[in-house]
């Protein structure tokens, strides 16, 4: 009982080890939402360590070093920080604070740019279905044209 007891320790250690370790997605994805306005999906993890919620206007690539710094306190080796040039990107950081399974999501649902203001509509999504059992700290980082003074980040129901 006890040899089963610790083999099926390892299998459920090297299984949550397995899925964290790969559940980086850090290559630059393109998407498009109403107005036709696009961004780039810069970066989708579920282990960002910010255990707090809270979305981040990032403004110098210091800023974005310091996100991933937290990222890849754990990770050997780390995901790379991506260059961005910030006179032409905006970037944005949706980092979902502590959950308790994997799951959770953002979703943009529009972009909207109204004179010199634009407002990003986005809406965390929650698992639906089976879930990883362990606890997550869901980021979200993406980047959009910065051709606006004022952003705005509305959080829709």
């Amino acid at each position: 009982m006890k040899k089963y007891f610790i083999y099926m320790m390892a299998v459920g250690l090297t299984t949550v080890t397995t899925i964290s370790c790969k559940s980086t997605r850090s290559q630059t994805k393109s998407e498009q939402v109403e107005n036709n306005l696009s961004y780039n999906v810069i970066l989708d993890d579920q282990l960002s360590l910010i255990k707090e919620q809270k979305v981040y206007q990032i403004k110098t690539q210091n800023d974005l070093a310091n996100i991933y710094g937290k990222l890849n306190s754990t990770r050997k080796p780390g995901v790379p920080v991506p260059k961005i040039d910030f006179d032409k990107k905006a970037v944005f950081a949706f980092a979902l604070g502590q959950r308790n399974t994997g799951g959770y999501h953002v979703e943009i649902k529009s972009i909207e740019k109204k004179g010199d203001e634009t407002t990003i509509n986005y809406k965390i999504l929650e698992p639906s279905g089976m879930a990883m059992q362990a606890i997550t700290t869901p980021i979200y980082v993406i980047d959009i044209e910065n051709s606006s003074k004022k952003y705005k980040l509305n959080e829709v129901k």
